[in-house]
């Protein structure tokens, strides 16, 4: 088992060393930095991983600042930002390596030698980038497109997250913020030929707007003062319906056997039978009772029908969607003619209600419908989410 244990370690390790050597081949520096540099603190004193180790570090340096020097010949101010993240990677490069140095290469009789970048040079480029993404956030953010702003905000983060406290960079970053959101307004509106009960468009209006906010979409239920709406979620209500008062009466009979006395055994001449003990043998006797139970059902349904339409600011109708929620109303009283003990237990729970009650107003089954609608409303629009943007 040891043996094949270390076989297996061998194995392993053969295939890491032949990964960073083709890796190296391949132009892949940076993986195979860091697989020498787990190979270097793992095994201290293996002249072949420093050797890797710093021909990998050496590749990448030539390799970003080739680049660095090609973006500057360039002169495109947007790889201001590209520079100072090549140099901080050159940076951090160094950083790894930084506690395992002095490095000896004992096959060489020196050590290995990591390239860095001055700290004025990093702090120089990191300042240009900071200038240029800030300067280019204001310039793009002047065009009122609330696309540009999005992304001026995502500019304007990355100078702060360079410098914290560069210029007004706080209150840049809000501006841009609030240029970026799209606003939404939900309506309920009635198209149907029925009158909308005081009450159903509030009720609509009510579902959870912060739910549906993301980042840069916000919804409003109520039109805000100054507020410009970029979408419109139009909830035009189709059908109002308050069905018909239903009453169905039904009758049934529960039975049920009961004890009712007992009656002697009597032998072939009429005399009663005796047991073992001198005793008078008898035997049970039953009958039947029963009870006539009267049902009368109250029923009446309700529906409201919409279709959920996302508008632009143009009043371009983007996509319909319909839903609809049904509300039933039931009330159940019944009234018992005979033998109560002959009634079951789901035939004695219907006597909780002996009278009839007042049927529901067409007002509130509708309501209730609309109650009924709200949570397919709400993911009509979270399921459609990302046609306001």
């Amino acid at each position: 088992m040891k043996k094949i244990l270390l076989l297996f370690i061998s194995i392993s390790v053969l295939a890491s060393c032949t990964s960073i050597q083709k890796e190296l081949r391949n132009g892949d520096y940076d993986s195979a930095f860091e697989k020498a540099l787990k190979r270097v603190k793992n095994n201290p004193g293996k002249d072949k991983y420093a050797v890797w180790l710093e021909a990998a570090s050496d590749k990448a340096y030539t390799r970003d600042m080739k680049q660095i020097e090609y973006w500057k010949k360039e002169g495109e101010p947007s790889h201001l930002v590209d520079i100072y993240y090549l140099l901080n990677n050159i940076h951090n490069r160094h950083n790894a390596v930084e506690p395992i140095t002095p490095l000896h290469i004992s096959s060489k009789k020196r050590d290995a030698v990591f390239k860095d970048v001055a700290d004025e040079d990093l702090i120089a480029a990191k300042t240009k980038a900071a200038d240029y993404l800030y300067t280019h956030a204001i310039k793009i953010m002047a065009s009122n497109n609330r696309y540009d702003a999005r992304n001026a905000y995502d500019e304007l983060l990355k100078v702060k997250e360079f410098f914290p406290g560069f210029r007004d960079v706080d209150a840049q970053i809000q501006n841009a913020y609030t240029k970026g959101i799209s606003h939404v307004l939900l309506n309920v509106v009635n198209v149907s030929n029925a009158i909308m009960p005081a009450g159903l468009e509030k009720q609509l209006t009510s579902i959870d707007m912060i739910g549906l906010n993301s980042l840069w979409v916000k919804f409003d239920s109520k039109a805000t003062e100054g507020t410009t709406y970029d979408y419109r979620v139009m909830v035009h209500l189709v059908k109002i319906d308050a069905g018909p008062e239903q009453v169905l009466k039904n009758k049934y009979t529960d039975t049920k056997k009961v004890d009712d006395g007992f009656d002697y055994v009597l032998d072939a001449k009429g005399n009663v039978k005796k047991d073992s003990l001198g005793n008078d043998m008898k035997t049970k006797k039953y009958k039947t009772i029963a009870c006539d139970l009267i049902e009368t059902v109250q029923q009446k349904d309700g529906l409201v029908s919409a279709t959920v339409d996302f508008y632009t600011a143009q009043n371009e109708l983007i996509y319909s969607y319909p839903i609809s929620g049904m509300s039933h109303w039931q009330y159940v009283s019944a009234v018992a003619i005979g033998d109560l003990n002959a009634l079951t237990d789901a035939s004695r729970a219907k006597l909780a209600h002996t009278v009839p009650a007042p049927f529901i107003s067409d007002e509130e089954i509708v309501l209730m419908a609309g109650e009924l609608l709200k949570p397919y409303l709400k993911s009509a629009i979270e399921n459609n989410r990302g046609l306001v943007k």
